[in-house]
């Protein structure tokens, strides 16, 4: 999904994906994949929410619902037998 706050945000602020990019310590490219909801690499997604100082959950709400269910499913497959 793409991640319209995140360009407004930026917009807003006067920086570019790739002063976004320098800052988090990636490549260009790799930024904007995530910004544009092609590529879903949850650690600099993380970055760029530190960056723009902002949290993660706000940003990716999608993601940290995913996360979180993830997380719970995790949680009952550690011990079937109800332990």
């Amino acid at each position: 999904m793409r991640n319209i706050a995140v360009k407004k945000i930026l917009i807003d602020r006067g920086l570019t994906v790739t002063q976004l990019a320098l800052a988090c310590g990636y490549r260009r490219d790799q930024v904007s994949m995530c910004i544009n909801g092609i590529r879903r690499y949850e650690h600099i997604r993380r970055c760029i929410a530190e960056v723009l100082g902002l949290e993660y959950d706000k940003l990716w709400p999608e993601e940290a619902r995913f996360d979180r269910q993830s997380a719970d499913r995790m949680d009952d497959d550690a011990c079937p037998t109800g332990c």
